[in-house]
């Protein structure tokens, strides 16, 4: 932190007021960590419905059934439905650590990979 003298009028006493010289990397990541949230929530609809689609596509091959969108029977859009969340978590755990790592990463100043 730098030192600035603010002018004021004549006759009156001057004060030095601590100033940031520069905006640091940490400061950086704070705004980060919004864009970074919100990003999460879309990302965790997303994981959701490719492992409906993923688990729905198994069963549908699997019985013969047809394709993904003209299988049919309930049978297999319930499995989706509760096997949907289960399947989602991990790729949701993982995409929030990688998101998280990426964040602390950045205000740690390190930007390339130190072998």
């Amino acid at each position: 932190m730098t030192d600035v003298v603010i002018r004021e009028p004549v006759g009156r006493h001057r004060e030095r007021v601590p100033v940031r010289a520069t905006t640091s990397r940490e400061n950086i990541a704070v705004y980060l960590v919004l864009p970074a949230a919100v990003a999460l929530m879309s990302l965790g609809i997303a994981d959701w419905l490719v492992a409906m689609w993923l688990i729905r596509g198994v069963q549908c091959g699997l019985y013969e059934q047809g394709g993904v969108l003209d299988c049919g029977g309930s049978s297999s859009l319930e499995k989706a439905l509760l096997l949907g969340p289960l399947l989602a978590l991990p790729m949701f755990a993982a995409e929030t650590w990688l998101i998280a790592r990426g964040i602390r990463r950045f205000a740690a100043g390190r930007e390339r990979n130190r072998a």
